[in-house]
C-alpha cells in the first residue's frame, strides 16, 4: 500500500505546473532557466518544488529570512524585484545581444537567433526580449552609436592625435570619406585607433575632402591645429604641394608629419621597377598564377619540382 502511495504521490507531482501567480505574493521567486516547471528562489539560488506550500516553507526558512533581512537592509524587496527594474533588465539584454549580432554576424541573422533565445530562455529576462531587425538596427544606430560617440568625445578632448583618411566610391557611385584617428587614451593608457565616421562627398577634389575632414573632425571636439600626423594615400588632391588636403592641413598644423600608404608607395616602386626590366619578365610572372591555377596535374608536377630544388631538403 505505501509503494502504491508513493507511486501515485511521484506522478501527480510530475505533472504539477510552475504558476506566474506566485510572484505575486512571493517576490523573490521565478521559473528557473533551464526550461522545467520548477521554481527558482533569486535571493537563495535554489532551485523549488513547484508547490506553494514548498514555497511557504522556504520563505521561513532561516537561511531565507536572512537574505531578506540583508536585501531589506537597503531597499524594500519588492522594490529589488519590482517591474521597472526588470523592464531595466530586458532592455540590457536587449543591447548586449544587439551589440553582440552586430559585431560577430549579419545584421538579419537577429530574426532566427532572436526567437531562438526567447523560446528556450524560460524562467529568465531571455523570455521576454522581443528583437528583430528592425528594432536592431535601431538600437545599434540611435542609442549604442550615440553612446559610443560621446564616451570618444570625451576620450580625445584636448588631446594630440593623428589622422588618417581614404576616399573611395561605392557601388552605387556616391563618394565617401572614411576617417580614422589615433591617439594616446589615459582611459586604456594606450594608443588608441578609432574610426570616426564615413562623409559622403560630391566632389573629390582637396577642398571638398579637407571641408568634409573638418567638419567630421569638430563634431567630435577636435581641431586641426592638434593634430601632428597625417596620412592617406599618395593621389594628388591628397598630398599634392599646391589645393590638396595636406596642404591645407599643413596651414592649420604647420608641425604636422605627412606619411603616404606604405601599400600605395610600394606599389609604384614596383610600377616604376618593371619600367626598367624587360615587357618578357612581367609577362612571365603574370602567366605563371593562371597555367597552375588551370589544372591539378600541373600543381602536382611542380610540387614535386619544388621538392627537388629546396635547398633545405
Amino acid at each position: 500500500m505505501a509503494s502504491v502511495k508513493s507511486s501515485w504521490k511521484e506522478r501527480y507531482d510530475s505533472g504539477r505546473k510552475y504558476n506566474p501567480s506566485w510572484e505575486e505574493k512571493f517576490v523573490w521567486v521565478t521559473r528557473t532557466s533551464d526550461g522545467s516547471e520548477n521554481a527558482f528562489c533569486k535571493l537563495c539560488k535554489t532551485t523549488l518544488a513547484p508547490r506553494a506550500s514548498r514555497l511557504a516553507e522556504h520563505e521561513k526558512s532561516k537561511g531565507h529570512a536572512s537574505r531578506v533581512k540583508a536585501a531589506s537592509g537597503s531597499r524594500g524587496l519588492r522594490e529589488m524585484f519590482s517591474p521597472q527594474e526588470r523592464k531595466e533588465e530586458k532592455k540590457r539584454v536587449e543591447l548586449e545581444l544587439a551589440v553582440a549580432i552586430f559585431c560577430h554576424c549579419s545584421m538579419a541573422n537577429v530574426d532566427h537567433i532572436g526567437e531562438i533565445i526567447r523560446r528556450n530562455g524560460r524562467g529568465s529576462e531571455l523570455q521576454n526580449i522581443q528583437l528583430h531587425r528592425t528594432k536592431c538596427t535601431k538600437l545599434i544606430s540611435r542609442v549604442v552609436s550615440p553612446a559610443l560617440l560621446d564616451e570618444l568625445k570625451e576620450d580625445v578632448k584636448g588631446k594630440k592625435f593623428s589622422v588618417l583618411v581614404d576616399e573611395a566610391t561605392d557601388l552605387a557611385v556616391n563618394k565617401h570619406v572614411c576617417v580614422v584617428i589615433r591617439y594616446f587614451s589615459e582611459s586604456r593608457c594606450k594608443i588608441a585607433t578609432e574610426f570616426v565616421g564615413l562623409v559622403p562627398v560630391v566632389g573629390a577634389t582637396g577642398n571638398d575632402i579637407f571641408l568634409a575632414l573638418n567638419t567630421l573632425l569638430e563634431k567630435i571636439g577636435l581641431t586641426l591645429s592638434d593634430c601632428v600626423g597625417f596620412a592617406s594615400d599618395g593621389a594628388s588632391s591628397m598630398t599634392g604641394e599646391h589645393n590638396s588636403v595636406w596642404s591645407r592641413v599643413r596651414q592649420q598644423s604647420p608641425y604636422c608629419q605627412l606619411n603616404k600608404c606604405v601599400c600605395h608607395s610600394l606599389s609604384l616602386c614596383v610600377e616604376k621597377a618593371f619600367d626598367k626590366l624587360p615587357s618578357s619578365l612581367g609577362y612571365l610572372l603574370h602567366e605563371i598564377p593562371k597555367w597552375f591555377s588551370k589544372s591539378i596535374i600541373r600543381r602536382e608536377k611542380y610540387k614535386e619540382l619544388f621538392l627537388v630544388m629546396d635547398p633545405n631538403e
